[in-house]
This record gives structure tokens, sequence and C-alpha cells, in this order.
């Protein structure tokens, strides 16, 4: 069961492709998070915390389509940029990684997009020095997760279950 929300808190639902950074009391939602990444970063410091929805590894070199918050790099230096625009900085910041499940059948030969995107966010995190905190990753079932700006708790629920991390 979600937690009541507080009239307070303004609430963002994601889209792929799609971030959010608020200073101020917010939810932040990723519906469905199949093989996509739900990543969200936070400062306990300054109280900001922002979240983006990523679909893919990297770009699709063959359709030349290299834009968009769609990608793992693209959205996490986009995100990066906004909350930097929040008075954040990178040492200050705590990642929580949801998503990432084998969902689709293995049909590229290079493993399931899921784990493909696990490894892409969190070699990037990992290479901007972004300790990741918590992750609820893998799997075959999709989930939902909600980002509380204030708190850095994630609300995760997927079939028949509901947890924080």
């Amino acid at each position: 069961m979600w937690p009541e929300p507080s009239s307070a808190l303004h609430e963002y639902a994601l889209n792929i492709g799609e971030l959010k950074v608020s200073g101020k009391p917010a939810i932040i939602t990723c519906f469905g998070l199949g093989s996509c990444i739900g990543l969200f970063l936070f400062d306990r410091i300054k109280k900001v915390g922002g979240g983006a929805h990523i679909m893919l590894p990297g770009p699709d070199l063959k359709r030349k389509r290299t834009d968009g918050c769609a990608y793992a790099e693209n959205a996490i230096a986009a995100l990066l940029s906004a909350m930097s625009i929040e008075g954040c900085h990178v040492q200050g910041l705590r990642g929580k990684i949801i998503g990432g499940a084998n969902v689709l059948a293995n049909t590229n030969g290079f493993g399931s997009i899921g784990a493909m995107n696990i490894r892409e966010v969190k070699s990037h995190l990992v290479r901007r020095g972004i300790y990741v905190a918590a992750e609820d990753v893998g799997g075959h079932l999709s989930r939902t997760a909600r980002f509380n700006t204030q708190t850095g708790d994630v609300h995760i629920s997927r079939t028949g279950e509901y947890y924080i991390i």
C-alpha cells in the first residue's frame, strides 16, 4: 500500500526519457519499470532529489540517433546538470537504481536489455564517483518506484509486494 501523499508534495510521473529535479518536497514516480531503469539521486544535505527514466544503455548508432535522455549516459549527464543548478555537488549525491528486469526474451545476442541497462548506469555512476546507496534490480518482474525528494526513500511495488529502499 502506498503512503498517503502530503498535500505539500508535488507529484511527477516520468515517461521514458524524462527527468525531474526538485528542491521542494515532491514525489517522482516511474511506473512499470521493466528493462528500463529508474535512477534517483539525492543530496541529503540540501534535500534536493532527482529522477530519470532510462530506457536503453546507449544510443542506437544504426539509426544515428544519439540524442535524448532515454539513454543512460545522456540521462545521467542531464540529471547531474539539473542537480548542479540546484546547488548540488557530485560528491554529496547518493544514488538508487530500480528496474533492469529481464522481461523480454533475449533476442539481441548480447544479453538482456535490463542487464545491459544496469551495467551501463552503474558504470557511469562509478566513473563520476556517485555512491549507489541502494538498488532493486534484475529479476523478471516489472516494478513501480516512487521517490521522495525530501527523505531519499524509494517506495517500490511489484506484483504482490510493497517495500521501501
